[in-house]
C-alpha cells in the first residue's frame, strides 16, 4: 500500500506570535464559533480597522516603552 502524501497548507502572509488575556481569549474563541469566522480572520480585520484609524488620525495611542514602563 503506497503512503498518501500529506496536504499542502497555502498560506498567505507572515506567522506572528500573539498573547491574548484569557478573557480576550474565550470572547474571540465566542465571536468566532458564533460568526463562523476564523479567529485569524477576526484578529486581520480588527488589525485592519486599528491601522485605519490610527492613519487617519482618528485615533491616538500612547506608544512607546515610556508609556509601557508607568503601566506596568
Amino acid at each position: 500500500m503506497a503512503k498518501r502524501k500529506p496536504k499542502l497548507v497555502h498560506r498567505k502572509g507572515r506567522p506572528i506570535t500573539l498573547y491574548l488575556r484569557r478573557e480576550q481569549a474565550l470572547e474571540l474563541d465566542t465571536v468566532s464559533r458564533n460568526r463562523h469566522v476564523a479567529k485569524s480572520e477576526l484578529i486581520r480585520l480588527a488589525l485592519d480597522r486599528l491601522l485605519d484609524d490610527l492613519r487617519g488620525g482618528q485615533l491616538n495611542l500612547p506608544l512607546g516603552v515610556e508609556h509601557l514602563e508607568r503601566a506596568s
